[in-house]
């Protein structure tokens, strides 16, 4: 049986038919996908806020190790400190924030999200890198808390 015109155009326009995709799979994929997205969103916030916990609590760890070495280093002969702003960590020089030596000031801003918690100011002894104050501090998010343990001979640890 010889094949015209008419049986080409009509397996044509069946093929071009089954190409296409219907509502029905495209709602389908769709709902997978705002799924899948939801999902990792949910696990990429909570991943972002334990590193930002994680981060904070670094930073601060390095700031009062930096504070106590420099006092036990006796630099300029004058304790050496750290004072928490409500948007600054401030590593200073002097006995006290109030009275320190503000040409030596070094700044770090902290994170927005996390909440500190314990003395406002720990300052470190010269040569003896003793604190003024023991305790503990702490730092928190949304995700949770670290605590940062000083005791009275200067330790520091986590």
């Amino acid at each position: 049986m010889p094949r015209g015109r008419g049986a080409r155009f009509s397996i044509l326009a069946h093929t071009r038919r089954k190409s296409a995709f219907t509502l029905i799979e495209i709602i389908v994929v769709l709902a997978i996908s705002a799924v899948i997205f939801s999902f990792t969103l949910g696990v990429g916030v909570d991943f972002y806020q334990s590193q930002a916990l994680i981060s904070e609590r670094d930073t601060l760890l390095s700031l009062l190790r930096s504070a106590r070495v420099n006092a036990m280093d006796n630099i300029n002969q004058s304790d050496h400190g750290i004072s928490v702003g409500t948007t600054t960590y401030v590593v200073f020089e002097g006995s006290s924030y109030a009275s320190r030596n503000t040409e030596f000031d070094q700044g770090f801003p902290h994170s927005p999200g996390v909440v500190f918690s314990g003395p406002g100011e720990i300052v470190f002894a010269a040569l003896e890198g003793t604190p003024n104050v023991s305790g503990t501090v702490s730092i928190s998010n949304a995700r949770g808390r670290s605590d940062i343990a000083i005791n009275s001979e200067g330790r520091i640890s986590w």
